[in-house]
């Protein structure tokens, strides 16, 4: 039942990360009617020791739940930009490689491919210089 129900909200969405994002917006908006009705609960009364528990369950209860659907939203979106990252450097790779076949099947030589020197080079570097050495 649960899985026909997501699956149809999935279809109605047209992206599965769109679920995530509804249940976190969900999520954000009961926690702040959680906050309301705990403020309203302890507006209600002028006793001290009564208005404790309101702030508990619903000051405390509905900040977590916001902070629950903010993360979540947080952590969608980060997924969802190292996606586009992702696809936008395989693109980048495809039309690297169709440029190199393209200068090979030309007859031209391929220029060489030097990479960065990082650290981590330089000290693999020195390490086989002092071997030979």
């Amino acid at each position: 039942m649960i899985e026909r129900a997501r699956s149809k909200l999935e279809n109605a969405l047209g992206d599965p990360a769109a679920v995530s994002l509804v249940v976190a917006g969900v999520l954000c908006v009961v926690g702040l009617v959680t906050i309301l009705l705990g403020w309203r609960g302890a507006a209600a009364t002028l006793f001290v020791p009564d208005q404790v528990p309101y702030l508990v369950s619903g000051g405390l209860g509905g900040t977590g739940l916001v902070i629950a659907g903010a993360g979540l939203v947080h952590v969608q979106l980060r997924r969802r930009f190292a996606a586009d990252e992702r696809n936008h450097l395989e693109s980048v790779l495809a039309e690297m490689s169709r440029l190199v076949l393209a200068l090979e099947s030309a007859g031209e030589p391929t220029p060489p491919i030097s990479l960065p020197a990082t650290p981590e080079r330089r000290v693999r570097a020195a390490r086989r210089a002092a071997r030979r050495a």
